[in-house]
């Protein structure tokens, strides 16, 4: 038995005598296996009331209803897995995740543009060298926005409007904001402020700095406390920074922008700075960002009438979006391997081998996220009002969308930045031949905000009749035709729904920091490991009775849910909040 996994007790793959191989579906996909069933199968998972308790052993007669269970999930799997086998399994290659399937597409738009050697040179100059480097650049990155206004929190909102990037990651790729050369240190000592603030203005940085007496200007939040070097006396909304004496952080020079937008500080000092050439990604990649973005645009009003097509669909929006991952998926330095029982270990790691098989650089998926915070919080930045100190129109954001109040001004400035922004992507439209080569497809849409409450059927606006926000992740919405969904992380997605409708209470009233669902109202699962080997004698829920030896097994527990909020951020909202209006 031999076990790839890159967490404990989650293996990617494992193989028994050199040829059963057994891969992780989920992490090929990305859907559970209803979903799979949905997209690559003409068959349907089966749902009804199996009762997963009753204890089961392997001398336990199988009801009519379980061996029908059994035959259908895998009737699923072997089904995805012929499409596997026809579409990415080749001699030598075998990929375990999503991403690796969407690397693919980069490799063979580098074979066709006849670009190895630029890329193989591309990467030798500027992949890191060392474990050190590679981590240091690594701790860079911070992932998408996503929190809720503080002053907006808790209450509800009534005619609210919401808006989406179209395809926000792909299109941070294609802006003139990456480093494109090897990074090289600035002397912080022999270097003029000038010289320091034109490198700051014109190459791509990575800079470990400090920030003294800063707090926010427009009531918007956005430092992470996991993502701060060190701090002193702060105050925290919902893990975000409101203020503090000082903090200590690794940011791109984008991220100073984006701060300058919500922050006021009074001083800023630079502990180290990293600098590269700036500017277009490669065009081999941006091609393949290009070629999969008008594959799906294409295929997006087909696939819901054809299964065939929805399948094509799905592979290549997956591929689409896999670029970013296949760009910051993290080097594994050490291994995990299973003796009986996990054990791990640090593992050598061949830079001179890693770059010849890369075709992007981790410093492009670091680059990525600082982009597209900015693209949203530069945009949430203009959502302020006339003399208004905070936004007050502004909701809630969630990676590549934002909530907020359906206001006339609020409706202009999305239309005046989409205008600037088509307007903007002309310049790399043209300078990659798009036009041209993808005629059908307008790539000036990209990076734009979607109105996700307008009908383009009937060329009306359909307002969110209520939201209600109680913090990252945790919101509430009754769409203009009267369907309520909500979005609580660690909450199964309709188990607030069903436990209001079941004991007849208001939704929306419902939804705070009192909330508790129990056991059988959470439907949810926790998870108990034990590696001891357990013999015993059990009895099945028939009546039969069987000696058993365990050579470690997982427990899945039924627990409660509960929403919790702290004191100190319900009187943040509201102290702060008052002095700041």
């Amino acid at each position: 038995l031999s076990i790839f996994s890159r967490k404990k007790r989650h293996p990617m793959k494992f193989t028994i005598n050199d040829n059963i191989i057994f891969l992780d579906s989920y992490l090929l996909t990305g859907f559970n296996l209803s979903k799979i069933a949905d997209v690559y199968t003409d068959i349907h998972k089966l749902v009804g009331e199996l009762d997963y308790s009753k204890i089961r052993l392997p001398i336990t007669q199988m009801s009519t209803q379980e061996l029908e269970y059994c035959i259908n999930d895998v009737q699923i799997l072997s089904k995805y897995a012929e499409y596997y086998e026809k579409n990415y399994l080749t001699i030598g290659f075998m990929p375990m995740t999503s991403t690796m399937i969407a690397s693919r597409v980069v490799s063979k738009k580098v074979k066709e543009l006849h670009v190895s050697k630029e890329v193989y040179q591309l990467m030798q100059s500027c992949y890191p060298s060392s474990k050190q480097e590679y981590e240091y650049i690594i701790s860079f990155f911070t992932g998408a926005y996503t929190h809720g206004m503080l002053y907006n929190l808790f209450q509800t909102h009534e005619n609210c409007l919401k808006f989406d990037v179209d395809s926000e990651y792909p299109y941070a790729f294609m802006l003139p904001e990456y480093p494109i050369g090897k990074f090289r240190k600035v002397s912080l000592q022999s270097n003029s402020k000038e010289t320091i603030n034109n490198v700051l203005e014109n190459f791509a940085c990575l800079i470990d700095c400090t920030f003294y007496n800063i707090k926010t200007k427009t009531g918007v939040t956005i430092f992470s406390k996991n993502k701060i070097i060190s701090y002193g006396n702060a105050i925290w909304d919902n893990g975000r920074l409101y203020s503090a004496d000082f903090i200590r952080v690794r940011i791109t020079q984008i991220d100073i922008q984006t701060a300058d937008l919500h922050y006021s500080w009074d001083k800023l000092v630079y502990n180290d700075i990293s600098f590269a050439k700036k500017g277009y990604l490669p065009k081999y990649f941006r091609l393949s960002i290009a070629e999969l973005y008008d594959a799906k645009n294409k295929l997006k009003e087909p696939a819901k009438h054809d299964e065939n097509i929805q399948i094509e669909y799905m592979e290549r929006k997956k591929e689409l979006n896999g670029q970013f991952g296949s760009c910051i998926c993290k080097l594994q330095f050490t291994e995990l391997l299973y003796q009986s029982g996990w054990i791990e270990k640090e593992k050598d790691v061949d830079f001179s081998k890693i770059k010849i098989s890369k075709n992007k650089l981790p410093q492009w998926g670091v680059f990525c996220t600082s982009v597209s915070r900015n693209i949203i919080l530069s945009a949430v930045a203009k959502l302020k009002y006339g003399n208004e100190k905070i936004i007050k129109n502004y909701l809630y954001s969630d990676t590549d969308s934002i909530a907020v109040k359906n206001k006339p001004y609020v409706l202009e400035t999305f239309n005046k930045i989409n205008a600037e922004r088509k307007e903007y992507n002309q310049k790399w439209i043209d300078e990659l031949n798009l036009k041209e080569l993808f005629p059908n497809t307008d790539f000036s849409k990209m990076g734009t905000f979607d109105n996700e409450t307008y009908n383009s059927k009937t060329g009306q606006l359909e307002p969110l009749k209520r939201f209600k926000t109680l913090g990252s992740k945790r919101y509430i919405v009754e769409k203009f035709d009267g369907t309520i969904e909500t979005t609580v992380a660690g909450m199964r997605k309709k188990a607030f729904i069903e436990y209001c409708e079941k004991n007849n209470l208001d939704f929306f009233q419902t939804f705070d920091d009192k909330l508790i669902l129990s056991y059988d109202d959470a439907d949810k699962l926790t998870t108990y490991y034990c590696d001891d080997i357990v013999t015993k004698e059990v009895t099945d829920y028939l009546g039969n009775k069987q000696k058993v030896t365990s050579y470690g097994y997982v427990s899945l527990i039924p627990t409660t849910f509960g929403i919790t909020i702290s004191d100190a951020l319900k009187l943040l909202a509201v102290e702060k909040g008052d002095n700041l209006i």
